[in-house]
This record gives C-alpha cells, sequence and structure tokens, in this order.
C-alpha cells in the first residue's frame, strides 16, 4: 500500500526512538512501567529491574495521606461522623490517585509530540487539529428575540508546523461550515482538502505526522483506516496519529483561536454582522487578517460516507502508526513493541474521494507566519511557559509563544530544581495560618521515618492506564430512600433540600 521509501522512513522513525529512550531519567523509565499493559505483552515493556527506588515528593504525599487516615482513626469523636470522614477520605484518595495517572499519562503522550517535531523536516509538517467552539451568529444591533435560538457555525482549526532554516513556523487553516454534522467523515473530508492545499502550495512535503484530541470525530476506526487512502491520493505519507490526554495537548489550537475571536469581536464592534460561515471569514480577513490564519468556506459531501471500517478495542489505544499492510497501535505512547492490526484482519473498506466542496476559497498566503523572533528594543517584562511545570522563561513574548507551539517543555525534575509553579504554592503555605511545608531534610527525614510506603504495596504494572468505569443502575434501596423523602415533602408541604438529600444518599 505504501512505496518504498515510504518504508525507510518508518523504520528510521522505529529505530530512533532508542536513543530517546536512553536520555530519559528513571521517572520515565518508571512510567514505562506503570503504563504497560499486563494483558497484552505487545503493549508493555520489559524491565530488566526492580522497581525499588523511591521518589521523596511522590512519598511524602504517601506519609500525609496515611497521617490523615490515622488521625480520622484515632481522633475522639461520634462513630457516624468518622464513618462519612472515613467516606470523604477513601473518595478524595481515589481522586488523587486519578490525578496523579493522568499527569503521567500527560507527560507521556507529550513524548508523541515531541517526538514528532524532532522529526519534522523540509520535507515534512506535524497537524495538530481541533474543533473550536461553535461560533454564535452576532449582528451590531439585534432584539431580543434575535439573542434565543441561535445555532452555532461550526468551524475546524488546524496548526501546520513546519521547519524551514532550522526555526519551525506555524500556519493555520480553518474551515468554516454553515451546517455540518462533527463526526468522522467531516474530519476526514477537511484533512484531505488540506493535504491537497499543502502539496499544491508545498510540493516538497512528503510526510506527515497528525495530532488531536480524543473526541469521538478524531478517535474513530472510519477516520483512521480512511487515512492510508487519502495519502494515496494527495501523494502525501502519514506516518502517525497521536492522540493527546484530556486537557492537554492542543494548546496550540486554543491560542490561534483566542485572536481569531477577537477580531471578529472587533469586526462586529465596526458595525458589521457576522451570520453565516461567509461573514466569519470576511471579518477574519479583515484589516489585513490575523496572522498566520487563512480561512474557507466548505461543505461535506455526506453522499460517500463510510461507516463500515472499524478497531477492536479503539477506545483504549492512544498511538497509530501506519504501515505497509497495517496499523501498529499503543495505549501509551512508545510503551511496547505496539499490537500490529493488518488491514486484511481488519477487512478494510476502500474510503473514496471524500469531494469536500469549497464554496470559498483561502485567503492569500502570509508572508509572516508564526516563527521566533527578537524584539527591536529590550523589554524589562519575563514571559513564562503556560505550562505550570516548566521552569523555563523568556525575554519576549514571541519567543514564549514560539517555545509552546513547537518546544520542549523543561521540568524541574530534569533541572533538579523546582517550577516558579511550585515556589509559589511553598510561600503562599507558609503565609497562611499555621500550615508549614516541610523542604530539604526536614522532608527527607519524614521520609525515612515513615517506613514501607503504600506507594510500593500498589506499585503494580499499568496503575497509571486509564481503566473502563462500569455504571451501575440504582440499587432498590436508594430507590426507597429518595421516594421516602419525595413523600415526606408532599405531607408536609416542605420540599426537602437536595445538598442534605444528596450528603444523607452517599452514606
Amino acid at each position: 500500500m505504501q512505496n518504498k521509501k515510504s518504508r525507510r522512513q518508518r523504520d528510521t522513525l522505529r529505530l530512533s526512538l532508542s536513543p530517546m529512550l536512553a536520555e530519559r531519567k528513571l521517572v520515565l523509565i518508571t512510567a514505562l512501567h506503570a503504563l504497560g499493559d499486563t494483558s497484552d505483552s505487545n503493549l508493555q515493556s520489559i524491565c530488566q529491574h526492580e522497581h525499588e527506588t523511591d521518589c521523596e515528593q511522590c512519598e511524602s504525599l504517601e506519609t500525609v495521606l496515611k497521617e490523615i487516615e490515622s488521625e480520622i482513626n484515632c481522633v475522639e469523636m461520634p462513630e457516624e461522623h468518622r464513618w462519612r470522614l472515613s467516606h470523604d477520605y477513601k473518595l478524595c484518595l481515589a481522586s488523587i490517585q486519578e490525578w496523579k495517572a493522568h499527569l503521567l499519562r500527560t507527560v507521556n503522550q507529550e513524548e508523541g509530540k515531541q517526538f514528532a517535531l524532532v522529526h519534522v523536516d523540509s520535507t515534512s509538517c506535524l497537524i495538530v487539529m481541533d474543533w473550536a467552539m461553535k461560533y454564535l451568529p452576532q449582528r451590531y444591533r439585534q432584539r431580543m428575540s434575535d439573542f434565543f435560538g441561535k445555532r452555532g457555525r461550526s468551524w475546524h482549526v488546524s496548526a501546520v508546523i513546519t521547519k524551514h532554516t532550522e526555526k519551525f513556523q506555524v500556519e493555520c487553516f480553518v474551515h468554516l461550515f454553515d451546517n455540518c454534522t462533527q463526526n468522522s467523515f467531516a474530519v476526514a473530508s477537511i484533512i484531505e482538502h488540506l493535504l491537497n492545499t499543502i502539496k499544491k502550495e508545498s510540493p516538497e512535503i512528503e510526510n506527515v505526522f497528525l495530532r488531536s484530541d480524543n473526541a469521538g470525530c478524531y478517535h474513530s476506526g472510519p477516520l483512521l483506516l480512511s487515512l492510508p487512502f487519502i495519502g494515496q491520493r494527495t501523494g502525501m505519507t502519514i506516518l502517525r496519529y497521536d492522540f493527546s490526554e484530556p486537557q492537554s495537548g492542543k494548546d496550540i489550537c486554543d491560542r490561534k483561536t483566542a485572536p481569531m475571536k477577537a477580531r471578529l469581536r472587533r469586526w462586529v464592534n465596526e458595525k458589521h454582522n457576522v451570520i453565516t460561515a461567509e461573514d466569519m471569514k470576511t471579518g477574519l480577513e479583515s484589516h489585513g487578517g490575523v496572522k498566520g490564519v487563512r480561512a474557507a468556506v466548505v461543505k461535506v459531501d455526506t453522499n460517500k460516507e463510510i461507516t463500515a471500517n472499524k478497531i477492536p478495542g479503539i477506545s483504549l489505544l492512544n498511538n497509530f502508526s501506519f504501515e505497509e499492510n497495517g496499523i501498529r497501535a499503543w495505549r501509551a505512547f512508545n510503551v511496547g513493541p505496539g499490537r500490529f492490526l493488518s488491514y486484511s484482519q481488519l477487512e478494510v473498506v476502500p474510503q473514496e474521494e471524500t469531494g469536500l466542496k469549497v464554496l470559498k476559497e483561502w485567503g492569500p498566503r502570509s508572508n509572516n507566519l508564526g516563527s521566533v523572533s527578537h524584539a527591536s528594543s529590550p523589554r524589562g517584562e519575563i514571559f513564562s511557559c503556560s505550562e505550570s511545570t516548566c521552569v523555563l522563561t523568556f525575554k519576549t513574548r514571541e519567543e514564549a509563544e514560539a517555545h509552546m507551539d513547537a518546544g520542549k517543555h523543561v521540568r524541574a525534575s530534569d533541572l533538579d530544581c523546582e517550577s516558579v509553579y511550585d515556589a509559589a504554592r511553598k510561600k503562599w503555605a507558609d503565609r497562611v495560618g499555621e500550615m508549614h511545608v516541610a523542604s530539604g531534610d526536614r522532608q527527607r527525614i519524614a521520609f525515612e521515618e515513615a517506613g514501607p510506603s503504600s506507594a510500593r504495596e500498589r506499585r503494580n504494572k499499568g496503575w497509571a492506564l486509564k481503566s473502563t468505569k462500569r455504571t451501575n443502575r440504582m440499587e432498590e434501596k436508594v430507590k426507597a430512600f429518595l421516594v421516602q423523602k419525595f413523600n415526606q415533602g408532599v405531607a408536609g408541604g416542605k420540599k426537602a433540600d437536595p445538598i442534605h438529600v444528596a450528603r444523607d444518599e452517599e452514606y
């Protein structure tokens, strides 16, 4: 299905993963253990060592949680009150552990973006995609009746990251719709139209990396299995598709959407109406347009949609590499050799040309794309990375934006120091009441006196993987309790307080 050149490119990408892993520190090696799927040997990495090394910062949290549990069990209080506190403690403990697993998955999936950026050169690009929040039509003057019942206009943002003269450049392509169902076929149509545009304007680009969030229109079998056919028709080779962890990974699209919304608000304030997708395009291109942004009004041809293609267990798979005869999938980026799914095994139905209808073509290409630039005069302000764990600071806003678009975050653990966010939290803790944060030797002594940690007891393989939760039906005793509260309100004429009912129902 793919030519020999594409096959060599994929082999190079797979071999180059090894030196990247060799540079990681112990925390990321441990992440391979935490993100390994014990039910599938292809989705786990075999460790040649015992996981006996502890992190003092992680263990200090476990120590505090143990102390809280001990206080709940030792302090004199009514048994009902103790039972309620124990219940709340267990819920909070589970939430903290899920949050730690989420942070670990976020950092690991970010490695997929960094891997793509390392391999972006003059012949390849990285595309980060996201549906922006639907735009509600606005009039310069509107009646109250016009305010209600509005139907939002869909617009899709694709940030294309390329590399020229050792610098990353970002150009955003916005597809505007009057009416659109945000499904996998709409995304496939957008990708095919976008790749045709890139190939026409930059014929030297041959390879593509894709990245998006886990929305159903992206994370679906019909879209993933249609990409090889789209690549053949456009003359581009789609190498990988990596999904980000929820609430992270697509910040570049959000940063580009903000100035576009501001430009539309300015256009409305200048006594114009923005009702249709064509009006949105006119507003975005007003006053010279938004730097590095181009828009087109399009319409999806739903007659060519194919929904028969399926990938088993796709909800648990987050990274995909396209090979000659199939797709290789991972639950977490580069953890294990990956599960190979052949096209013959999946019984793939070929996706025909999507035929996206272009109603208004792209605007003129801007000569000034998003890139790292230098201020003409010195400034005293310091700009920080928006990622709370990143310790890098910059002299200009342009450098900070370029880092957040295509840079690598440097965390406190990489430099053996603490981030500005952590330092601010410690200062705040020292100033409020009697709360004090142990640091240095005090924290180490508390860690050594804690003895065997609860983290060691639960350090089983795959603890940070996302698990599927099963929803339970309401029990009969819960139904009876709610009916009782309702009947009491009917008989007494006083409606029960929902907050109190919900609290009593928990216990």
